[in-house]
């Protein structure tokens, strides 16, 4: 009898050993398909992450923006800081050198003609004079 609970014992815990052996694969198979879906989910977190943590920044940006940036709409409300270029003054400077560049061609010019028109004269003159002379 004693033998024959050995052997029971031994079966069983052989049975039960096969039990367990199918059980700790399925709960390995389980547990591979359970990383999976644990890893596929905390990539998602990830990627949701970013995605916040990249509004934020945006968010942060253009406040910052907002406060140091101006482009012509809140012009008015700006402080009157220094400039280093006056643009009236280089306008005003730039009018009257280019008045006095249009004054100097134009008087350039008007001595071109007169003076042209002179020397014309003169040759016409000179060569009356000339013809003038030799029939003398």
């Amino acid at each position: 009898m004693e033998h024959e609970m050995q052997e029971e014992e031994k079966i069983h815990d052989a049975v039960t050993e096969e039990i367990e052996e199918k059980d700790d694969e399925a709960e390995s198979e389980s547990n591979c398909a359970e990383d999976a879906k644990r890893k596929k989910r905390e990539h998602y977190v990830e990627i949701i992450l970013f995605l916040v943590l990249g509004i934020l920044v945006g968010i942060a940006i253009k406040t910052e923006a907002i406060k140091k940036i101006t482009v012509g709409f809140d012009d008015y409300k700006m402080k009157a800081e220094s400039q280093d270029y006056d643009i009236n003054k280089l306008q005003s400077d730039l009018a009257s050198e280019r008045a006095a560049q249009d004054a100097a061609s134009q008087a350039e010019e008007n001595q071109v003609q007169d003076g042209g028109s002179a020397d014309e004269q003169a040759k016409v003159q000179d060569q009356g004079a000339n013809s003038q002379t030799p029939g003398q």
